[in-house]
């Protein structure tokens, strides 16, 4: 079948198969097609106990993969290079299986990436600022009522700096993995002005921050043979072959011409989703 556009009367007209109205985006064209796990399983199986090249050697029959997208551990989106190919996909004789796991397929809209992981909900936490220098994170601690697990301190200076130079800051902090939305704002409405060795303490609750050093540094040029099995975590950049950020932390397409020239850092930056 012939693909693409056509000129009738001056006017470019886009071609596409028929899908039967029962399909959902039926007479939509995407690049995008959503894979689940089907309920037709009878093991505990899900799609992440599959390697990412097990499901681009069995969908790149029908055409390019562009990238793929983990949504959660039983479903992922799949970007192609072209709208035919999820058509074909879609109209291909089921049932979809890779490895002994059945697949349901499906059209879906474009994916909103903004270099951050594919998540369905906004994972918050509680940004404090105006604290000691010296902080620690049993003093925090005790005022949050939060295991010293869950909270990441930035110091006011770097180990091995003079701790009298006059150009030394406030430390600051992040507390994690609170909970919900409300009990996240509450926390920080109740201890926010709370005063710490004589300085009023600050809390703003923000998009909770990732770290470069929890980024895989493989997945930035593509090459990470461990896939989703990797203990780093695998965050797509939102130009994953044209994106032009020599120090962009994120994953990128092999295709890329850009190579990554990140050094490592082993202070607590982050970069915000």
């Amino acid at each position: 079948m012939k693909v693409g556009s056509i000129e009738v009367d001056n006017k470019q007209f886009l071609i596409s198969r028929y899908n039967p109205k029962d399909i959902p985006l039926s007479g939509e064209m995407t690049h995008f097609l959503l894979i689940r796990k089907s309920e037709k399983n009878n093991n505990n199986k899900t799609l992440k106990d599959l390697i990412e090249s097990d499901i681009n050697k069995y969908f790149e029959r029908f055409g390019k993969i562009v990238h793929c997208q983990w949504n959660d551990d039983c479903e992922a989106i799949l970007k192609f290079q072209h709208y035919d190919i999820v058509d074909q996909i879609i109209l291909s004789d089921g049932p979809h299986e890779i490895n002994g796991i059945k697949i349901d397929v499906e059209k879906t809209q474009q994916t909103q990436t903004s270099n951050m992981m594919a998540t369905t909900k906004t994972v918050f936490c509680i940004h404090v600022t105006n604290i000691p220098l010296d902080v620690t994170s049993e003093e925090l601690s005790q005022i949050f009522n939060i295991h010293v697990a869950d909270i990441v301190i930035k110091p006011g200076y770097i180990r091995n700096e003079c701790l009298a130079s006059k150009d030394q800051i406030n430390s600051e902090a992040w507390i994690i993995n609170i909970g919900n939305e409300k009990k996240i704002r509450d926390l920080a409405s109740k201890n926010s002005k709370i005063k710490l060795r004589g300085l009023q303490i600050k809390c703003d609750v923000i998009n909770e921050p990732v770290y470069p050093f929890e980024l895989c540094r493989n997945f930035k040029t593509g090459v990470c043979k461990y896939q989703i099995k990797c203990q780093f975590k695998h965050i797509m950049c939102n130009q994953p072959e044209t994106c032009p950020d020599e120090q962009c932390f994120y994953g990128h397409n092999r295709k890329r011409q850009v190579t990554s020239n990140v050094e490592e850092d082993n202070e607590s930056q982050f970069i915000d989703k």
